[in-house]
This record gives structure tokens, sequence and C-alpha cells, in this order.
């Protein structure tokens, strides 16, 4: 077998590895970019199934910035409780509310520049936000 068909074989063999693979959080929120964001940020430093449920807790109560700035600081507290740092997670999920309303007429950014501004987000989040909220790569 030469190289070539080495790592078309390798290749086939990872993706249908890959189809058996539970979906990521971030894949539940493809082309949905306010959900990618908070997503992202609350996945940092925390294990899948904790982001998951952290999601499910808050999409459960609010699905945009605006109806989760209408949230109290218990509430979403509690509903992001399963991840790391959720205490400091919950602050930026409010920040990062307000400022998508005041300053971006609810919408998120689509420039990597702007995003990496908001608290709690960083380069890495910025670049999943982007991904898989937007199909930019």
């Amino acid at each position: 077998m030469n190289q070539t068909d080495r790592i078309h074989e390798l290749y086939r063999r990872i993706s249908q590895a890959a189809q058996d693979w539970p979906p990521t959080t971030l894949s539940h929120y493809e082309g949905q970019p306010f959900k990618a964001l908070i997503a992202a940020m609350l996945s940092a430093q925390t294990r899948e199934e904790q982001t998951l449920a952290a999601m499910n807790n808050l999409l459960a109560l609010a699905d945009t910035p605006e109806a989760m700035l209408q949230l109290s600081d218990e509430q979403i507290l509690q509903a992001v409780s399963p991840v790391s740092f959720f205490q400091n997670k919950a602050k930026y999920v409010r920040e990062i509310c307000h400022r998508l309303v005041t300053q971006y007429g609810g919408s998120v950014p689509r420039a990597l520049d702007e995003l990496v501004q908001f608290k709690g987000v960083g380069w890495k989040v910025a670049v999943l936000t982007l991904a898989v909220g937007y199909g930019i790569y």
C-alpha cells in the first residue's frame, strides 16, 4: 500500500470511528451564535456533561440575551452551577447579555477582536463562537 492509499485508509477509519462519538454540547448550537457563545464560555475547564447540563438549565429559563437579562442573578447562578467556576461564569452570562443588548442590538458580533473584549471570552471561546455560531473558520 502506497502512502496515498494509507492516508485514504486512515481517513476512512477515523471517519468511521467518529460516527460513534457522541455530539459535543457546542454541536447542538450550530448556526446559533448566542447559544454557541454562552456554551463555549461555560465549557472552559468543564467536562462536557456538566456544560450540557448547565446549558439545558439555562435555556429552559431563557434563550435570548434579552430574556436572560430578565432572570435574577440567583436563577442564572443556579442554572450554571454544574460548571466549574460557576460563580464567575454566572456573572459573565449577565455581562455578555447586557453588552449584546446594549451595544449590538442583541446580536453576537462576527469579529474576533470584538468577541475577546467580552468578560469570560478569550481567543478559544471567540474562535469556537465564530466557527459554530457563524460557520466562520
